[in-house]
């Protein structure tokens, strides 16, 4: 891996023209790559499009005025990089194990693999914390920390080895300690939620973190640790005072539970970047589970007097009409949609005496090809009276879509594109990506009888029952 990174710099730094010195440099090389590009962004600004060859190399070079954390993209997946002024990153990565297999070279190479290896780290999180949720809260506040303090250890001994800027280090501060600080609040929810009885040996001590939490730090708008942990931080807001009889209370992806924290939000930052982000997300998830036209009225409402500029009302409500013809018993039959053949059919073809289970999905999500993929097929085993299909809801062509289900080798006798006329005035067809990896179940007669159920729910099954049973 070494010899082959060393390889990629060298040849990348001799096509480099030395004069351009305020120029960031950047290459690599995509191993199984799924599409012709990959971008560099920051903040969700796009800075450039690099072109991948027909050996699967990329480099070109970009400018940047400050030193900062940056996102690199190859649809469908997308990480973190670190990159400063003069910058020289080499990075090689395999489509099939993306975050796995990065590996970087070049003048920030220890930064970046610093990040990739914590990201690694923390994605493993999860599997400690369901490890210890038996634990007493000190316990758990106590393992936790140690490993906290393992982590900034390991970061100033690289730090006193590769000299890191005053501003990375400080960035890779955070990102740990938010991780752990995220780390004690999916805990608390999970005692909150499924063991009520345990919120009595919670003591005051526990949370004392969060008199020192900044919830609108500049340097941080885009880091997922961070944001995370303001998310699971809303999410324990908003179940603090529930009634333990009001199990709706408890629902976090309730029509309720949502417009709660979108209040507590609205409260909490003052960070307007921070306070849209959520903001939005917050409306749109209110939009997804609106199960009636009443909700969905009460959502424009709350849209049009919400403090967001005219654009992204305009976007919301655009997914409220979208949403109004995904509402529970809405006739689908007549939605035309593309065969792998590149025919179009209806969704009535599909029914054929079988109700239909419908997964939605992008190339612009790795949802789908990391988990969806196989949880369908684990139901369809367990329900062959229910036809099991996947809707690609992307606006890009068809044949392109055919193309990358052969990248993908995704079974394209179960898969169907929706059928969208890109157009970038048409807010309804752009906005549409905010109903992806969902489930919607279609009776035989063509009509909704669950919208937007999403992977997670652990109702999926209870709703193919009822679908089957109908």
């Amino acid at each position: 891996m070494r010899i082959l990174l060393s390889l990629v710099f060298i040849s990348f730094i001799a096509g480099c023209t030395k004069t351009e010195n305020e120029m960031t440099y950047i290459g690599g090389e995509v191993i199984h790559p799924l599409d012709s590009v990959v971008s560099i962004s920051k903040d969700g600004e796009l800075i450039k499009h690099i072109k991948i060859d027909s050996n699967n190399r990329f480099s070109d070079s970009i400018y940047i005025e400050e030193e900062g954390i940056y996102t690199f993209h190859h649809v469908p997946e997308w990480q973190l990089i670190y990159l400063k002024p003069n910058d020289s990153l080499v990075f090689r990565v395999n489509m099939k194990a993306f975050d796995e297999s990065l590996a970087f070279g070049g003048s920030s190479a220890a930064e970046n693999n610093f990040l990739i290896n914590m990201y690694l780290m923390n994605e493993k999180n999860d599997n400690l914390i369901l490890k210890y949720y038996k634990v007493k809260p000190s316990d758990f506040s106590f393992k936790t920390d140690s490993i906290r303090q393992m982590r900034l250890s390991s970061l100033e001994d690289l730090h006193q080895r590769y000299d890191f800027s005053d501003y990375f280090n400080r960035i890779a501060k955070k990102s740990i300690v938010y991780e752990f600080y995220d780390m004690r609040e999916r805990y608390a929810f999970l005692i909150q939620k499924y063991f009520k009885e345990r919120k009595k040996d919670f003591s005051d001590d526990f949370f004392n973190y969060r008199d020192t939490i900044d919830f609108n730090d500049d340097e941080l708008l885009n880091h997922f640790g961070y944001l995370r942990f303001l998310d699971n931080y809303l999410k324990n807001k908003s179940i603090k005072d529930c009634d333990e009889n009001d199990v709706d209370c408890f629902k976090i992806n309730s029509f309720k539970n949502v417009k709660k924290r979108l209040t507590i939000a609205d409260d909490l930052f003052t960070n307007d970047a921070i306070r849209n982000r959520f903001y939005k997300r917050f409306v749109k998830e209110e939009i997804l589970f609106s199960k009636n036209e009443n909700q969905l009225e009460d959502t424009k409402s709350l849209i049009k007097n919400c403090n967001l500029s005219d654009d992204v009302k305009k976007d919301l409500l655009a997914s409220t009409r979208i949403q109004k013809n995904f509402l529970e018993n809405k006739y689908l039959g007549n939605q035309q949609l593309v065969t792998s053949e590149l025919d179009t059919i209806t969704v009535s073809d599909l029914i054929n005496k079988k109700p239909l289970a419908i997964s939605s999905w992008s190339f612009h999500s790795p949802a789908y090809k990391n988990y969806q993929v196989n949880k369908v097929k684990n139901l369809q085993n367990k329900y062959p009276e229910i036809k099991f299909i996947g809707l690609n809801f992307d606006t890009e062509s068809a044949e392109l879509w055919k193309q990358r289900l052969n990248k993908f080798g995704i079974d394209k006798s179960k898969e169907y594109k929706l059928l969208l006329k890109p157009n970038a005035e048409n807010r309804e067809v752009r906005f549409i990506i905010n109903h992806i990896n969902r489930m919607f179940l279609i009776n035989k007669k063509g009509h909704i009888t669950k919208s937007n159920i999403p992977f997670s729910s652990n109702k999926i099954e209870s709703n193919l029952l009822e679908l089957v049973n109908q």
